[in-house]
């Protein structure tokens, strides 16, 4: 099973057989701008196929995007993680206690 039709069903949220009949459906059409079929025009079909015919027109521009939907936060738990744990460590205890979870 391809990489492709696996995030594409997962990402709208439908089942596998439906985003693999997207993908095939916008890989046999002669021209990008032709209406889909009447599956594909509503619902869960309209943002499978949306997302098919994107990730078909440019896929580079889809996984660096992926990429970077998990490389960002994990650079900056790297970068600014333990500085946030020294502050937590330092000024936890006075926000519990001004929040009013702990007392003195």
């Amino acid at each position: 099973m391809s990489l492709s039709i696996t995030l594409i069903a997962k990402l709208s949220r439908v089942e596998t057989a439906l985003a693999r009949r997207a993908w095939n459906t916008i890989g046999s059409l002669d021209e990008p701008s032709m209406k889909p079929p009447s599956d594909f025009r509503s619902a869960e079909g309209a943002r499978c196929y949306a997302l098919a015919s994107y990730v078909r027109s440019s896929p580079g521009q889809f996984y660096l995007g992926l990429a970077g939907l998990i490389g960002f936060p994990t650079v900056m738990v790297f970068k600014y993680g333990y500085a946030w744990c020294e502050w937590v460590i330092r000024y936890g205890h006075h926000l519990l206690v001004l929040s009013g979870m702990m007392h003195g």
